[in-house]
């Protein structure tokens, strides 16, 4: 079976995909790589009327296509210009503009190709509304627990939320690390830019992979430090790589990763959670594209052989 798979390849090759890649090649798979950055070269093609894709010369028929692989795309938006830099509003402007194509290309060819008959793990129709973290938080909220939540570019009703709230973390809307909530501090908030302003969860930083309906591993990261900390990626031990995860056994944690993915309609999902001493559980969020390499060697995990067995299964139910 031929396997596309979107990553990036240049200048680096992105691990978590490489991974899913080097699985599916050991399981007999043809694999080609799409590399998000031609986009940005400007060597990737489309035609609509058949959905030949050409990237980097290779050609691509989705009718021999057996399943395509969704990992990350172009951004929407992104930085326009090193640091540094003095551009004029227009090439801000124009390069925002190239920024924005490039993505549309992008997701045009992948809902083309599901449109198509063609697998798309993960659905982008289907999956990609829950990418926006708005959208996601109130299609969880019925399904599982989340933190209190308000979505505002309003500084009064920011102020007022955490009044209310008590201890409280700001995240970007678009996703994103956390930062307390200083009420001392308030939060110069730019004009029409909304913010997450969320009630702070204490307890332990949980993270659970689904694969499918499959709860595949469940884990805590460097379960011994303490909640001084109020975004795991702020802690020392994840940025230097000192950090492990540790297995963890609980069958509500499980029941609540897997319905929190099911919403959010993701095949590969990473879904993080906290923990409290109380043992009660809150959904921070869902991700679609996560990096979950350290967590499949910290536990042995067997996160690739079941993505590719799942690769495996949605091929065979395509439509003949």
């Amino acid at each position: 079976m031929k396997v596309a798979v979107f990553s990036r390849r240049s200048p680096e090759v992105d691990a978590q995909y490489d991974r899913l890649s080097a699985g599916l090649l050991a399981a007999g798979h043809d694999v080609v790589h799409i590399d998000i950055v031609a986009f940005g070269r400007g060597t990737v093609s489309f035609d609509p009327a058949g959905g030949l894709v050409v990237a980097d010369e290779v050609a691509l028929d989705p009718s021999t296509l057996g399943a395509v692989v969704l990992g990350p795309l172009p951004a929407a938006v992104g930085r326009t210009a090193l640091t540094g830099t003095n551009l004029s509003a227009d090439e801000h402007y124009a390069r925002a503009r190239t920024a924005g194509e490039r993505h549309a290309l992008a997701w045009s060819i992948v809902l083309d190709w599901e449109r198509r008959g063609v697998p798309v793990l993960s659905s982008p129709s289907l999956a990609r509304p829950f990418d926006h973290k708005p959208h996601q938080l109130a299609s969880l909220a019925p399904r599982v627990p989340v933190p209190r939540t308000l979505i505002t570019a309003d500084p009064g009703a920011l102020r007022a939320f955490a009044e209310s709230v008590g201890d409280c973390v700001v995240k970007p809307v678009t996703g994103g690390p956390a930062r307390a909530f200083d009420p001392e501090r308030p939060l110069a908030l730019r004009p029409g830019e909304p913010v997450q302003v969320q009630e702070r969860v204490r307890g332990q930083d949980i993270r659970a992979v689904v694969v499918g309906d499959d709860v595949v591993a469940v884990a805590a990261f460097d379960p011994a430090v303490g909640d001084d900390v109020v975004d795991v990626r702020a802690r020392a031990a994840w940025r230097d790589g000192t950090g492990r995860w540790a297995p963890v056994d609980a069958p509500a944690l499980r029941d609540v990763a897997r319905r929190a993915a099911q919403t959010c309609r993701f095949d590969l999902a990473a879904v993080d959670l906290k923990r409290r001493v109380d043992g009660s559980v809150v959904v921070l969020e869902v991700n679609r594209t996560p990096v979950v390499v350290d967590l499949e060697d910290d536990l042995g995990a067997p996160i690739t052989e079941r993505f590719v067995a799942h690769v495996e299964r949605r091929a065979a139910e395509r439509p003949t």
